[in-house]
């Protein structure tokens, strides 16, 4: 839908290591957006579990050492299926306050949430959510949207990149474009990083 209905491109990889440690991964989904932005699709199923809302806090708080901006997609409530909804919300706002109270709101991580129903619905508001960063960010368009580095297929050196927490893959390849070699990109100190990669967020060059 989003390739077919909004000339929005698609390039797939796996969970990172991170979230892999952190359990399944099937009922949810990173969409990485730019260097700073993410969004999380989340099936409404999970959030009816128990400890769903810890599981979450964990995977949110690990994007953010990613991420500075985060959009929580709910994805599967129905307003018929009402305890099934209910749990959910009661879930999210379990959510909510941890993000409060250990800073992630505020500090690292923030995340706005939108609750959708259906994939079509889901579609558009992912293409805003990319529109709207587009029209936010400080470079021209045209430098924004040229990223023809990225590629289809993970390089050994990408994989490599990977393990590294607070990277996601669109910056590892960013990364890997601009330096000479990763050897070179590895050894490079934090002044050199920023002057190299000034899209990336401090916090993960840091």
């Amino acid at each position: 839908t989003l390739e077919s209905d909004f000339c929005v491109t698609v390039l797939e990889r796996s969970h990172s290591p991170t979230l892999q440690m952190l359990g399944g991964t099937h009922n949810y989904a990173v969409i990485t957006v730019d260097e700073d932005a993410a969004i999380v699709v989340q099936e409404q199923d999970e959030l009816c579990e128990e400890r769903a809302s810890e599981r979450l806090v964990m995977r949110l708080t690990a994007l953010s050492l990613q991420y500075s901006y985060c959009w929580l997609i709910l994805h599967g409530c129905d307003s018929q299926d009402g305890g099934r909804s209910s749990r959910a919300f009661r879930n999210l706002v379990l959510v909510y306050s941890s993000l409060v109270l250990f800073g992630t709101k505020s500090g690292d991580l923030d995340v706005k949430v939108l609750i959708v129903s259906h994939v079509s619905e889901m579609a558009k508001f992912i293409h805003r959510i990319c529109f709207s960063r587009l029209m936010s960010s400080d470079r021209d368009p045209a430098s924004y949207l040229t990223r023809d580095w990225l590629t289809v297929l993970p390089s050994q050196e990408e994989e490599c990149l990977s393990k590294f927490p607070c990277l996601n893959p669109l910056v590892s390849q960013l990364m890997l474009s601009r330096a000479p070699s990763l050897q070179r990109l590895l050894r490079a100190p934090l002044p050199q990083l920023k002057e190299l990669l000034p899209e990336v967020p401090h916090k993960v060059l840091k």
